[in-house]
């Protein structure tokens, strides 16, 4: 029964964060195109890694999806941002330590800049900076780098009940990876 539970919560989870924003822009894209407009999709750090299960499937798939939107709608004069942010201090993150978190309106600004300035990317903080970085690196480098310890513990037990034990000092020296 539990992994039943647990499968349905994942289909919800998909639904909502990668499934909604695609029904939402296909209904909106004449819109979007006969206004010259632009679409902003949300994304998180936690796309490029897979510490939330369904939260970072759904996140990886929204990425995916806002580049093939890209491809589709800005030869129309659509721009197409897609946000990428780590943590920040929302309802979401309640009973994290706000500190080092993102400021909602710090990442607000920053995508307005962007909107104006054209951009099709926006990397809102250091640790999706060193995140996105390492994309190109072997996959093993982004569970061994440590950034999972950068993350809030709440956040974690949210989308992830177990924590992977590795010792990853130890295996990124070994490696060489960071």
């Amino acid at each position: 029964m539990a992994r039943q539970i647990g499968f349905v919560l994942g289909v919800s989870v998909l639904v909502a964060i990668l499934l909604g924003p695609i029904h939402l822009t296909r209904a909106l894209a004449p819109a979007l195109r006969s206004a010259k407009g632009t679409l902003v999709n949300i994304g998180s750090v936690l796309g490029w890694f897979a510490v939330g299960k369904a939260h970072s499937v759904s996140k990886a798939g929204l990425w995916m999806a806002t580049n093939a939107f890209r491809l589709e709608l800005a030869p129309l004069g659509v721009q197409v941002l897609g946000v990428h942010a780590g943590p920040t201090d929302t309802p979401m993150q309640a009973g994290d330590d706000p500190a080092g978190m993102n400021q909602p309106s710090d990442v607000a600004a920053a995508i307005l800049d962007a909107v104006e300035t054209g951009e099709n990317e926006l990397i809102v903080d250091g640790l999706t900076t060193k995140v996105h970085n390492a994309l190109s690196a072997p996959v093993a480098a982004l569970w061994l780098a440590g950034w999972i310890a950068e993350l809030p513990a709440a956040t974690l037990s949210r989308v992830s009940p177990a924590r992977p034990s590795i010792d990853r000092q130890q295996q990124v020296s070994a490696l060489g990876y960071v």
